[in-house]
């Protein structure tokens, strides 16, 4: 069954009607048409919350609902937090997913989800002056990181060489 099985066989599936300017909006770049809607002008200037996927989203808030569950919603902006312990926890989760475990053995929550909710809660912490700032900050490693992406490119151009030279 697809999604037009729904319908008669005489109707067929029914088209929306597309307002002037609807076809538009939220589109970057889009010709500029004026509005049906007067809400619309003020609706476009706010950020798109939507562009987040409801997915994502939805992952994000399992963790997050665990962890309120466990120890209050929000309890990082009543007591202050280290930056370190949700670097450590999100790197975890990454790693775990990494090697093929889709969710935490405990709680069975995402582990893609959990690091969203550990990268929440930094974002979250900083913005509201609870977040105690325990990284060790390198720019020399930074630096290191970033000088790497010239010897990625040299040794990609001579693999490429050598795959000619064959």
């Amino acid at each position: 069954m697809n999604r037009y099985d729904i319908y008669a066989p005489d109707e067929g599936p029914k088209k929306p009607a597309v307002l002037q300017g609807q076809q538009f909006q939220n589109v970057p770049d889009a010709p500029a048409v004026k509005p049906a809607n007067p809400k619309q002008a003020y609706g476009d200037k706010k950020p798109p919350l939507a562009y987040i996927p409801l997915s994502a989203q939805l992952a994000e808030l399992e963790a997050l609902f665990d962890g309120a569950l466990k120890y209050d919603p929000h309890n990082w902006r009543d007591n202050p937090v280290e930056a370190m312990t949700y670097v450590e926890a999100a790197m975890r989760h990454l790693q775990l997913w990494k090697v093929g475990e889709e969710r935490t053995r405990d709680t069975l929550v995402q582990n893609l989800g959990a690091v969203k909710a550990c990268c929440t809660i930094l974002i979250d912490a900083a913005a509201h002056g609870t977040l105690i700032d325990n990284r060790r900050k390198s720019k020399v490693e930074a630096d290191l990181l970033h000088e790497a992406e010239a010897w990625v490119a040299r040794l990609k151009a001579m693999q490429t060489e050598r795959e000619a030279a064959k």
